[in-house]
């Protein structure tokens, strides 16, 4: 089980904890493991899990042959043998079991729960250090897919406003480019003198108005254009000047639209009126 996802050096952590990693590959798991803080965190959490077991897990009696060996190091001499009285045994029994069997048994039966303990912690360690990785993966994939969606909602709102001007060049184009095209220069009145407004109209294609230094508009206040005619002036629209007093805009008209004597522009209510109320701030003639 490669407890990383991706290194399989990982792996050789829970061997190297046991003590049965082959020295051959001992230096080189080593030279890696001072160059990795979390392989050395991994390697330490090993150790610790494995050391409790070592205090919880059960005493075992040491071989005899193992026994003789250290007594023989340490220059003691092995203790005398107990008597021992065999247990009676019954007339016609036979006990096939002899010393060396019962201890291997014994000795058997006491590391197999350590073994297994053993075996479940590095399986738990392993998982836990997997999942950690795979939640970092997906933290980062979802920080990746968040400001892969903040582009896109970048992306589509540019598309939108460079459509919006688009559409706006191209009705300007028509209107510039028509036959029966009109032109009419609009001057600043008393209110705002050094304002000054252009408009070209085509009863076929529409209006184009431009103006430049108009005065600030007062709170809830909006400009409208008006097509002045031989009766009532005919509403073209409204607008609101940039932080420079200056303005372009677009504005469909009616065929119907009776010709235009002249246009000029009105500070109204926001919203617009039906005909104009408030002052006037600009006014032309058609040519």
């Amino acid at each position: 089980m490669t407890t990383s996802g991706t290194d399989p050096r990982y792996d050789a952590l829970a061997e190297l904890a046991l003590g049965t990693l082959p020295e051959t590959e001992r230096a080189a798991l080593e030279a890696w493991l001072a160059t990795d803080p979390a392989a050395q965190a991994q390697l330490r959490a090993l150790r610790e899990s494995l050391g409790l077991l070592a205090v919880t897990a059960p005493a075992v009696d040491p071989p005899d042959h193992l026994r003789a060996r250290v007594l023989a190091i340490t220059g003691q001499a092995p203790p005398a043998p107990a008597l021992v009285t065999p247990p009676p045994t019954l007339p016609g029994a036979t006990d096939h079991t002899d010393h060396g069997t019962r201890h291997r048994r014994a000795t058997a039966g006491g590391l197999v729960p350590w073994l297994a303990a053993a075996a479940a912690t590095l399986v738990a360690l392993g998982l836990g250090w997997q999942s950690r990785q795979l939640q970092s993966e997906v933290d980062r994939l979802q920080a990746d897919l968040r400001a892969t969606e903040a582009r896109l909602a970048t992306t589509e709102a540019e598309v939108r406003s460079n459509r919006t001007r688009l559409a706006r060049v191209q009705a300007e184009s028509a209107i510039l480019a028509a036959a029966d095209l009109r032109r009419v220069d609009l001057a600043g009145q008393k209110g705002a003198p050094r304002a000054s407004g252009r408009a070209f109209w085509s009863r076929a294609q529409g209006l184009v108005f431009t103006a430049a230094r108009l005065p600030d508009l007062p709170q809830g206040r909006t400009y409208q254009l008006w097509v002045l005619t031989a009766g009532a002036p005919v509403s073209a629209g409204l607008f609101r000047p940039d932080a420079s007093g200056g303005s372009s805009a677009v504005f469909d008209t009616p065929v119907s639209l009776p010709t235009p004597a002249g246009l000029a522009v009105s500070i109204e209510p926001e919203g617009g009126v039906p005909a104009p109320t408030g002052d006037i701030v600009l006014v032309g003639k058609a040519e």
